[in-house]
C-alpha cells in the first residue's frame, strides 16, 4: 500500500461570558474578558470532540505501487520510472 503524509490542523472554539464591571471602555472590557480565558475555559476544552468546529487535512503522497509487481516505489523511483519499480522497468517492453 502506498504511504502518505499527511497534515492536519484541528480547529476548534468555545465561548464563554463575563461581567466586567470595573472598565474604561469597552476595549478595556474586552481585554479584561479575555485575560479570564484560563479560568473561564471548560476544564475539558483540549480534549473534548464535541468543542471541534473543523478539520483541516493536507495529504502528501510519499509512495507508490508499482503497476507491474504492487512493490512499494518511492517518488523519485515513480518520477524516473513512470510508475514502474526498476526492475519492471528495465524488463518492460519498449
Amino acid at each position: 500500500m502506498p504511504k502518505y503524509k499527511v497534515v492536519v490542523k484541528v480547529k476548534a472554539e468555545v465561548e464563554y461570558e463575563v461581567e466586567i464591571e470595573d472598565a474604561d471602555s469597552e476595549r478595556d472590557a474586552e481585554e479584561q474578558a479575555i485575560n479570564q480565558w484560563r479560568t473561564k475555559l471548560p476544564e475539558d476544552f483540549q480534549v473534548e470532540k464535541g468543542y471541534i468546529q473543523s478539520w483541516e487535512a493536507e495529504a502528501e503522497q510519499l509512495t507508490w505501487e508499482c503497476h507491474e509487481c504492487g512493490e512499494e516505489i518511492t517518488r523519485e523511483q515513480y518520477l524516473n520510472f513512470d510508475e514502474m519499480c526498476e526492475e519492471d522497468y528495465l524488463h518492460a517492453p519498449r
